[in-house]
């Protein structure tokens, strides 16, 4: 008994139950690719025994169900085995106790929540919920007129040569043949179909058969059940009846007719009967302006409970409606927005999460206060604490702001046109008010990857808004500029080019393939997820094609810009008669049709414009006390001469500033522009605009990525000459490069008004900024340079990553529905960020302690110890590790908790096992691993170092790899196009790792504690 509580209180069965732990939900997220999440959810992590299956090869391996209760009686072993009670193990015993409580609450959701969903159209009411994914066989009684009887049979009951005999009704019924999936057909439609079996009901008069299809796993798909029923009556065989979920109130009722008595026979999704209704007053669904892109949904609601008055309710995103054990969350829509969808959720124990993330929360948080309170700081020589001498910090530090003071240098534009001027003119585009530079420089990467335009023959280059201002005003001139970039061999070959060093090329270059272009893309897989990677590069310069086109007429409406003064000047005067004739031609009077003719003609072409506009150029049109939030595009606001008989003074200006610019009159040019500025101030916001586009020009991001790539270099020369003096101007250089950085960070939060991390992009620039914090109070305490090193590799890393995902358009890009919400963004997603940056950090630091023991191992001729870098500096590596490890555990789980109340309160589950959610758990299990493995002695410093390598694999497959996947309730973050360089990077930390193997066991014994 005794060596069997060993074993179970044993550390080693931790890290292994961990690890189990992580490599069932690494193949429980793989698989939703294929099955989905409710079936992953089943096959996975509610069983007790899981199997992936690729081909003809099987890997078995424990279920959640078995991981679940192994580690809570571990958990509760090693507690006894080894927590001795003292104020200074609290939080561990809080932490333990939370944990038991939340792997309990697994288990019970498991089996206790329901979910269903509530279709209601506006004006209806209904008191049920309907469950897709199982179906239940009834047989409906309507005789009695007060009520209806139903005898409902679940689908588990539903197999092959099952008899279910029913004694109320005296029927019994035998299932011949069930189908979870089924194609139905008729002879008519498929002669060569078999022969229908039904011989009673709507089914046998219609001559309908089934085929049984393999089950549909993915995300939206609805599976046909099917069901051949034979049923018996007290006089004997009734008939056979085919039922399916498909066969609804849009088809004949199917009846049985028996004793006197009519019963209605139906196969449907299984449904839950509520004790009250809802009844839809109101559904509303709100877009960003100018966009497609939902801000919000709303259900007004009215409750209606036996005995009570009707209560009022609104149901709106991250917003439920909590009444009589039911929780209602606004999931869907319908119906041209008059018919709402809402998730219905019953689970008696949705609390104990909360009080276990709690529990867990509060332990963690404890156990890491009272750490950090007993950490002592190392004691540093006397050459360490002693002040160098200035001079070369103080260069280095003026070095790092001349680089800054770039920034602040304005644009120069070689001409008298008021360009910066002109790139601060606010438009409507994405959903906010913006500056035109920022359209342009958005513009411009994603056809290009760049922010300006080298010109051809070696012509120099020019800024992102000068490229827009040509291609507005003088689109011959912007025709010939190279802007498109293809650097795919096969779509080059298509044009009979070779790949050469040019890969961008120019409207005009591509202007004669236009025709091939059009073929070979309709040639084009349907399915984005089967395109090779040509068809997306065709795909890509299709797209790229489009924009420009409708860029370059979201200013003038095209044609002759010479004559853009006189054709608004004739499309005033025409709108009056060509109203006039129009509504006599309706009428069926005679007519001017000259003046029909010109008012259809001009009329089309703007309508056009209108549809195809991205961005709006003149602010709303409205009466007193309306409320219109979105901007006219060009063909919008021309359009609205119909009905004013004027046109918009806006467009007018728009259209001085292209005849002006084409004149080359930049007196002229300069005074309307001033005159527009003027128009557009009343309704932009104040200040915003102007500042988003200084922020453009000061780039705080590609000024700290210049520092961090300085901080680098003085580092690494400092382990080799005049190391206080580099190492403490390096210190400097960083510090200047996190202000940089933090200002970035603050203005985007400025711009956008939110929290800082709010897509990939946003949580790149965060996760650079955190570590390098982290590392600024890492050099505080370990003046050894390995901090700061860390620091600018990160910080380096993480921009040219950001600046990688901004290629894709505007990264300020407005929220999605479910996300739009400042609390939870402040919350949940920085906290959890942090935790990526922390388990970030940790691993580049075991980076740099494999090359430090690499360098150790080298020929004597080049071994010594580098001068900047103290003989205990792997020790001292290895301290750091350990705390930022801990650090991270706490704000990985925390920020991943957080994740799942936000989640409980969005779509109305704590945990759903979505890929995003499942590579946060890896990162909480492998910190929680790493620490385990140390306190157990299972690992030593080299180890544990290796471990948080391989944590930077983790923390990238949750950052990164799971958005490729594209499915789950978070794919709104889907990409795929950086699949190889995180391959590459996944391949050097094993490299890296493999490396740190090889190398000697240090002899040194490390004067690090391995107690918890």
């Amino acid at each position: 008994m005794k060596s069997l509580f060993r074993i179970f209180s044993s550390l080693w069965l931790t890290v292994v139950l961990l690890g189990l732990s992580i490599v069932l939900v690494i193949f429980g997220t793989l698989d939703q690719v294929h099955f989905g999440i409710h079936e992953t959810q089943r096959r996975y992590f509610e069983s007790f025994l899981a199997v992936w299956q690729s081909g003809w090869f099987k890997l078995p391996m424990p279920g959640g169900f078995s991981l679940g209760i192994l580690l809570i009686i571990n958990l509760c072993c090693a507690h006894f085995r080894y927590y001795r009670p003292s104020w200074k193990k609290s939080g561990i015993a809080i932490t333990h106790l939370g944990v038991v409580l939340l792997l309990v609450s697994g288990f019970l959701v498991s089996y206790l929540q329901h979910e269903s969903q509530m279709a209601i159209d506006e004006g209806g009411r209904s008191n049920y919920a309907i469950d897709s994914l199982s179906n239940e066989l009834v047989l409906i009684d309507r005789s009695n007129p007060d009520y209806d009887e139903y005898t409902s049979i679940p689908q588990s009951m539903l197999r092959d040569g099952a008899v279910i005999d029913l004694p109320e009704s005296g029927l019994s019924l035998k299932i011949i043949d069930f189908m979870p999936n089924s194609g139905l057909g008729t002879k008519m439609q498929n002669p060569n179909g078999p022969t229908p079996r039904a011989n009673r009901g709507a089914a046998a008069r219609m001559g309908l058969f089934a085929v049984e299809k393999a089950m549909d796993h993915s995300p939206d798909a609805v599976n046909t059940a099917t069901a051949l029923v034979e049923v018996d009556g007290p006089e004997g065989p009734l008939g056979t009846w085919l039922v399916s979920n498909v066969i609804d109130e849009r088809f004949p009722v199917q009846t049985v007719e028996t004793g006197g008595k009519t019963y209605e026979i139906a196969l449907r999704f299984t449904r839950t009967y509520l004790p009250f209704w809802l009844e839809l007053r109101d559904f509303t669904h709100d877009k960003y302006p100018g966009t497609d892109i939902p801000k919000n949904f709303a259900s007004d609601v009215l409750i209606h409970s036996p005995g009570i008055a009707p209560q009022p309710a609104l149901i709106y995103m991250n917003h439920p409606l909590r009444h009589g054990g039911y929780t209602f969350y606004q999931a869907s829509f319908g119906n041209n927005n008059t018919t709402t969808v809402l998730q219905v959720v019953r689970n008696p124990s949705w609390l104990l999460p909360y009080a276990a993330v709690a529990l867990v929360g509060l332990g963690m948080c404890i156990q890491f206060l009272i750490r950090l309170a007993n950490f002592k700081r190392p004691k540093l020589s006397a050459s360490a604490r002693a002040r160098g001498p200035i001079l070369i910090p103080a260069l280095c530090l003026a070095i790092g702001l001349l680089i800054v003071a770039r920034g602040f240098k304005p644009p120069a534009y070689d001409t008298d046109f008021h360009v910066q001027s002109f790139a601060e003119l606010p438009v409507q585009a994405g959903g906010r008010i913006l500056p035109l530079d920022s359209v342009a420089r958005n513009s411009l990467r994603i056809l290009s990857g760049r922010q300006s335009v080298h010109l051809p023959d070696g012509g120099g280059k020019i800024s992102a808004i000068a490229w827009f201002m040509e291609l507005s005003f003088n689109p011959v001139a912007a025709d010939k500029m190279p802007v498109f970039r293809i650097d795919n061999p096969q779509v080059l070959g298509l044009f009979g080019w070779q790949q050469e060093s040019r890969t961008r090329f120019s409207f005009d270059e591509l202007r004669p393939h236009f025709q091939t272009i059009q073929e070979m893309s309709a040639q084009i897989n349907p399915d984005p997820e089967k395109r090779t990677v040509y068809e997306k590069q065709l795909v890509k310069l299709t797209n790229a094609l489009t924009r420009y086109d409708l860029l370059s007429r979201e200013l003038q409406p095209g044609g002759n810009l010479d004559q853009i003064l006189l054709e608004y000047g004739a499309w005033e005067r025409i709108v009056g008669p060509g109203r006039e004739a129009f509504a006599r031609s309706e009428r069926g009077e005679s007519f001017n049709e000259d003046d029909l003719e010109r008012f259809n003609f001009l009329t089309n072409r703007y309508l056009q414009l209108s549809r195809i506009g991205d961005m709006g150029i003149v602010p709303p049109m409205t009466e007193a006390g309306e409320e219109e939030n979105d901007w006219l595009n060009l063909g919008e606001a021309l359009l609205l001469t119909i009905r004013t008989g004027q046109i918009n003074p806006i467009v007018e200006d728009y259209g001085k500033l292209a005849v002006l610019w084409r004149q080359g009159n930049p007196e002229g040019f300069n005074e309307a522009l001033d005159a527009l500025h003027e128009k557009l101030a009343p309704d932009t916001p104040a200040g915003r605009v102007a500042f988003e586009e200084f922020f453009n020009t000061f780039e705080p991001f590609y000024l700290a990525t210049i520092l961090y790539v300085l901080v680098f270099l003085l580092v690494a020369v400092s382990w080799l000459w005049m190391p206080r003096s580099l190492q403490s101007g390096a210190y400097w250089v960083l510090v200047l490069a996190f202000l940089v950085h933090t200002f970035g960070l603050g203005a985007r939060m400025y711009i956008q008004g939110r929290p800082p991390v709010t897509n990939l992009y946003s949580s790149a620039i965060f996760v650079g900024w955190f570590s390098v914090l982290l590392a600024v109070f890492l050099r505080r305490y370990f003046r050894n340079g390995i901090g700061t090193f860390a620091a600018g590799i990160i910080g380096f890393v993480t921009l040219i990553i950001a600046h990688n995902l901004a290629l894709s358009g505007d990264t300020l890009e407005m929220m999605q529905a479910v996300l739009d919400s400042n609390f939870w963004l402040a919350t949940h997603v920085v906290i959890i960020t942090v935790g990526y940056s922390a388990t970030f950090l940790a691993g580049v630091l075991g980076i740099v302690y494999v090359l430090m023991r690499a360098w150790a191992a080298l020929e004597p001729a080049v071994r010594s110890q580098p001068k900047g870098l103290p003989a205990d500096s792997q020790a001292a590596l290895y301290r750091m590790v350990y705390g930022i490890t801990c650090f991270g555990l706490l704000f990985s789980f925390v920020g991943t908790m957080l994740g799942g109340i936000w989640a409980d309160q969005s779509w109305g589950r704590f945990w759903g096992w979505d890929p995003k959610e499942n590579g946060a758990l890896i990162i909480v299990l492998w910190c929680a691993l790493m620490l385990h493995a140390r306190l157990g002695r299972i690992v030593g410093e080299r180890g544990f170092m290796l471990l948080a390598i391989f944590g930077n694999i983790v923390t990238a497959a949750s950052w990164f790899g799971t958005n490729m996947l594209g499915v789950g309730l978070h794919s709104y973050g889907f990409m795929d196009k950086a699949f190889f360089w995180l391959l590459i990077f996944w391949l050097s930390q094993c490299a890296l790792i493999g490396l740190g193997m090889l190398l000697p066991t240090p002899k040194a014994k490390s004067t690090v504690s391995t107690k918890s």
